[in-house]
């Protein structure tokens, strides 16, 4: 996940928080913006267990809650996919989306190119 970037923001179980670290365990070091309910120590929170991490204007960049995969399933099983705005690969890199450019353009065997659609790595980074 070297799209996480200390000072992040995420909300982890619906409680809203800011990355300060990593640990030993690969788990996320959090501190809670409600520190009356979660104490102003930091949080061990899974990376991918009901978290959602918000880019720097609030917006959802990544989504990795139940409702979330609900959701994901709800387009596949209708069968009426909405286009694509960004990459809609899951944790292993595998997408299934129908309107995925990978799929359509036989990447990245073909080139080895990155999905052009994940923009990520350069919104975050400056």
């Amino acid at each position: 996940m070297d799209w996480v970037r200390l000072g992040m923001m995420v909300e982890a179980y619906g409680d809203l928080g800011t990355i300060v670290g990593m640990n030993g365990s690969a788990n996320l070091d959090v501190v809670f913006v409600n520190q009356l309910k979660m104490g102003k120590h930091k949080h061990n929170c899974h990376p991918w267990c009901e978290t959602r991490y918000f880019d720097a204007e609030g917006r959802v960049i990544r989504d990795y809650t139940e409702k979330a995969k609900g959701a994901r399933a709800a387009q596949l099983d209708g069968g009426q996919e909405a286009a694509l705005t960004r990459c809609a690969a899951g944790r292993d890199g595998e997408c299934g989306h129908k309107a995925c450019p990978q799929l359509r353009d036989n990447e990245p065997a073909k080139s080895g190119r990155h999905c052009p659609l994940d923009q990520l790595g350069s919104e975050l980074n400056g």
